[in-house]
């Protein structure tokens, strides 16, 4: 039976008083430091070709986890290493890997965040997009995004919003602004960025990951 696999975990920090003064007609929205959970990960029956080495590897991509402060961070980390229960998230080369174990490295991530300026260097890429049915039961949604945001439309009419968090600070703030979205963050957030160690000096040296 096929599982998943976790390779690494990154925690990109973004200071709150940056964050607040990209939005001075909404004080009081950010009393602490926002984060954004990243999580190198890929299923056990899908492989690809070392891009070096040349030998078959799993393959593995780039998710968003959790976005908002650390509590917010570490909460969902607990669901998500409730799927360690049943052997379905493992750590690589690990048979088993505890619910514990799995929210030891979120937290060891989450302890040692990287800058924005430090995931840009590294080539990450984060791609968010809004449309009207996930902010609909935000009332101030669509002014703050049609005030701050380009906006596009679908073949059905819809608006929908772009931004780029890793890009622009504003960008960020008003992702972080929107802490009750109905769906989880790899649901609307499009993540990229390098999955072996010769694509990102550094990245992967880092206690808290495992490569192949």
């Amino acid at each position: 039976m096929s599982h998943t696999i976790s390779y690494k975990h990154l925690v990109v920090k973004f200071q709150h008083q940056l964050l607040q003064e990209q939005l001075p007609d909404y004080p009081h929205s950010f009393w602490r430091d926002q984060f954004i959970l990243l999580e190198l990960c890929g299923p056990s029956n899908c492989t690809t070709f070392h891009p070096v080495t040349g030998r078959e590897v799993y393959t593995r991509d780039w998710t968003t986890r959790a976005k908002g402060d650390a509590t917010e961070i570490i909460e969902e980390a607990c669901r998500s290493a409730s799927y360690c229960e049943g052997r379905n998230l493992r750590f690589y080369g690990e048979r088993d890997t505890t619910p514990e174990r799995y929210i030891r490295r979120v937290r060891s991530a989450l302890s040692a965040p990287v800058s924005v300026a430090e995931a840009n260097q590294w080539g990450i890429s984060l791609q968010v997009q809004l449309d009207q049915k996930l902010v609909k039961d935000a009332p101030y949604a669509t002014d703050l995004l049609n005030q701050h945001t380009s906006w596009d439309e679908n073949d059905a009419g819809e608006r929908y919003w772009r931004l780029y968090p890793l890009n622009s600070l504003k960008d960020a703030a008003i992702l972080f602004k929107f802490r009750f979205l109905p769906l989880s963050p790899w649901s609307f957030i499009a993540t990229s960025g390098p999955c072996f160690e010769h694509e990102a000096r550094g990245l992967f040296t880092t206690s808290n990951s495992r490569a192949a």
